[in-house]
C-alpha cells in the first residue's frame, strides 16, 4: 500500500533516480533543457537543500519501503500590489510507470495541496511543457486551467 510521507536523507538515491528520469523527459522539450554533465551531483544537493527549506517541501510515495514516487512544493511571493500575497508551485511530480495510473500521483498531489493550505495559500500553479499534451489533460482532469503563457526565444 502507498503512503505519502516527507523525504528523507534515506531516500535520495531512489530521488535521484527518478528527478534524472524526468529531467531526460524534459530534454526532449527543446535545447533550453539539455542537461549538464554533472546533473546527477547537481541533483543531489538541489534535493538536500530542499528539505532544509522552509518554503520548500519533498513528499516521496512510499510502496512497502520503495519510493515509487516523488512532489515537489514551494511557496513563492508574488509582486507587492496583488492582495494574495504567496502562491504555491507544484514544481515536480514523478510517479515511476510502474505505479501510474494507480493514484499515486494523486495522493501525491493531495498531500502537496494540504500543506498549501498548511501554510494558507489559496492558488496553485504549475507549469507543463506545450509539448507534453498526455500531462497537459492529466492537470485539466485536476481542476487546472491556463491563465498564462510562458514563452521563450533562443538569442543566440
Amino acid at each position: 500500500m502507498v503512503i505519502v510521507r516527507e523525504a528523507t536523507e534515506e531516500d535520495m538515491p531512489r530521488i535521484r533516480e527518478l528527478a534524472m528520469q524526468i529531467q531526460k523527459q524534459h530534454e526532449d522539450y527543446g535545447d533550453i533543457n539539455r542537461l549538464k554533465t554533472n546533473a546527477r551531483q547537481i541533483i543531489d544537493k538541489f534535493y538536500r537543500n530542499i528539505m532544509k527549506s522552509s518554503r520548500m517541501v519533498l513528499f516521496v510515495a512510499d510502496d512497502e519501503g520503495e519510493v515509487v514516487g516523488y512532489a515537489l512544493g514551494e511557496i513563492e511571493k508574488r509582486d507587492p500590489f496583488y492582495e494574495e500575497e504567496y502562491f504555491g508551485i507544484l514544481e515536480e511530480i514523478m510517479v515511476d510507470e510502474s505505479h501510474q495510473s494507480k493514484g499515486t500521483g494523486k495522493k501525491l498531489l493531495e498531500e502537496i495541496f494540504n500543506w498549501f493550505r498548511e501554510n494558507n495559500i489559496k492558488y496553485a500553479e504549475l507549469e507543463v511543457d506545450r509539448q507534453n499534451e498526455k500531462a497537459y489533460k492529466i492537470w485539466e482532469k485536476q481542476g487546472f486551467e491556463v491563465n498564462t503563457y510562458r514563452m521563450s526565444k533562443k538569442l543566440v
